[in-house]
């Protein structure tokens, strides 16, 4: 039986750069606390724990200095810290680190972080055509879906653009040659324009679970929530 993979995002000391020491100088901290504290940031991205394994085994750092924001000249090491925020999946990984982050925010001794969590992702729901019945995966995700009636179907996502703008990424693909971002799964059975897709106000409706000015791990938990919460006889769902 083949092993559940585990995710964690990675913890890693810094070296000390002048915007370090001056953000720390902007919480109050004396020269001799500067002196003594180590910055400690956080990967943008969930690995799988067997491949950090291997990256602190041989050294080899190139896909985590592919990150955005991270690089060779400002990285010392992976830290220990790393295999305390393990999750059997990318999403709990993502809470945790957002957890751990928030702890470690502009503490005032030893390991400090003033590494930001930006609120700007937004979930959002769109309608489906039933031709998506038709799909194998889908039917397979909805084993609880009556095909009897007219069951509502839609697609529900997270991102950091508008809504519209998402939508439009996923009912276009791109003829320039450049990256599609859209879903190739769900573009065939987008219904309408984005007036007549977009059900996000209508369907994601929770008092406890917000949509808007959330951080990247809440709107992704936000996502599966709404994605596994909605599905019954009469609502077909598919979220990634």
């Amino acid at each position: 039986m083949k092993q559940k993979e585990e995710y964690a995002c990675i913890v890693y000391k810094a070296k000390k750069t002048k915007k370090f020491k001056d953000a720390l100088r902007d919480l109050h901290l004396t020269d001799e606390q500067i002196k003594y504290s180590k910055q400690i940031r956080f990967s943008n991205r969930a690995y799988e724990i067997e491949a950090i394994k291997k990256m602190i085994a041989n050294h080899d750092y190139t896909e985590l200095f592919s990150e955005k924001g991270i690089s060779k000249n400002s990285f010392h090491c992976i830290l220990p810290y790393t295999f305390k925020l393990g999750a059997d999946n990318k999403i709990d990984a993502y809470l945790k680190r957002d957890r751990a982050l928030r702890k470690f925010l502009g503490k005032k001794s030893s390991y400090i972080s003033i590494q930001d969590i930006k609120r700007d992702h937004r979930v959002y729901a769109l309608r489906l055509n039933p031709t998506i019945l038709e799909n194998k995966k889908f039917l397979e995700a909805n084993p609880g879906l009556d095909l009897r009636g007219n069951p509502g179907l839609f697609y529900i996502g997270s991102t950091g653009k508008s809504i519209a703008a998402r939508y439009n990424e996923h009912r276009v693909k791109p003829d320039d040659g450049s990256n599609d971002k859209g879903s190739k799964f769900i573009r065939p059975h987008l219904k309408g324009d984005f007036i007549q897709a977009n059900a996000t106000l209508e369907l994601l409706t929770d008092p406890k679970w917000k949509i808007d000015n959330l951080s990247y791990s809440k709107a992704l938990e936000t996502e599966r929530f709404y994605g596994e919460s909605l599905k019954s006889s009469d609502i077909g769902i598919w979220w990634n």
